[in-house]
């Protein structure tokens, strides 16, 4: 039989050859999630949370803080596949998710209204994937709240000398603080926070401080997102339909300004660089690019709060795309108490 033992957070030494790390972490949903199961956009309420979803959250924060590691993308993806897994290769990384019974989990319409959501359960400004089929009026889908559950990790401390219990480590910090489960989490939805054996948030401000020097200057792989560390992630006194709001309305101003008449490219740019859809009268455009600004709620000891990061090097974006536009949003913004 294999021994296993807790990772702890300084990390235990490394064990003999055939011994397993184990990390438990308990989690509790904070926003409505967008279906994490195998459906999109529908939430299983038998298996709200996969492990695989996780798994798949989980690679996509590693390239984000850990892809720079290994010289080019080739050497990335070897490495990203020793650890998680191809379709020839299965994940090192085992991941069970245990959901808790809680009479706080619960199903509820994402639309109040007949055609449109009105943002009690969750603001239209995140929810439109769900509205109903103009045919279909009444078809409203569901979100869900209260959800709280474990995460058990269980993995080999290293393979062929390769000690990656840091990367790990790396990986479950940038979930922890940015990440999320469902759809619409680059928008708050599906945000879940980390909670000790008595249901108390895990973390304090200074732990979201912990990962910064652990992410590598070395140049990233073309093509391969990551978070920035030049603009770090902001920690902020407004809550999330606050931000909301916030963003709205930034997209909204930055729109306004530009000569549409006249300009429809500098229109175009601007808002399909930053994620957000381009449409005026009969012009629309599909060219929506992935949006490098995260933004999401978080509760932490000393109360609750909102994060907001950025992301670097999102396919056709340059890594320096829309400085300006970006550091004009973070200036909107304001600080911690």
């Amino acid at each position: 039989m294999r021994r296993v033992q807790t990772l702890s957070e300084e990390f235990s030494p490394v064990l003999s050859q055939g011994e397993y790390f184990q990390e438990v972490r308990k989690y509790k949903l904070l926003t409505p999630l967008i279906g994490a199961g195998s459906t999109p956009f529908v939430n299983d309420t038998q298996m709200p949370i996969r492990g695989g979803t996780i798994r798949g959250v989980l690679r996509f924060w590693w390239r984000a803080t850990c892809g720079n590691r290994f010289g080019n993308l080739e050497k990335m993806r070897a490495a990203e596949e020793a650890i998680w897994g191809s379709t020839d290769k299965a994940s090192l990384i085992d991941v069970y998710v245990d959901i808790k019974p809680s009479d706080e989990s619960k199903l509820k319409p994402s639309h109040q209204k007949k055609d449109k959501p009105d943002g009690s359960v969750i603001p239209a400004y995140i929810s439109w994937p769900l509205n109903p089929p103009k045919e279909k009026p009444n078809d409203i889908k569901k979100v869900l709240l209260g959800v709280e559950f474990a995460l058990r990790f269980r993995f080999p401390p290293k393979v062929a000398d390769r000690d990656f219990r840091e990367e790990i480590r790396l990986t479950l910090w940038a979930f922890d603080f940015f990440g999320g489960v469902g759809a619409r989490t680059r928008r708050g939805a599906g945000a879940v926070f980390r909670i000790d054996d008595e249901g108390k948030p895990y973390y304090t401000k200074a732990d979201m401080e912990w990962g910064w020097p652990h992410i590598r200057s070395n140049t990233w792989p073309d093509g391969v997102p990551y978070i920035n560390t030049t603009l770090r992630a902001k920690l902020i006194t407004a809550p999330w339909l606050k931000l909301v709001n916030i963003h709205k309305t930034f997209f909204s101003e930055q729109f306004s300004k530009v000569n549409r008449f006249q300009n429809l490219d500098a229109a175009k740019m601007k808002r399909t660089a930053l994620g957000a859809p381009f449409k005026w009268k009969q012009v629309k455009v599909d060219e929506r690019l992935a949006s490098p600004i995260i933004y999401r709620p978080i509760r932490l000891k000393e109360g609750d709060f909102s994060v907001v990061v950025v992301l670097q090097n999102l396919g056709k974006q340059s890594p320096k795309a829309n400085p300006s536009l970006i550091k004009g949003f973070f200036d909107t913004l304001g600080g911690t108490q």
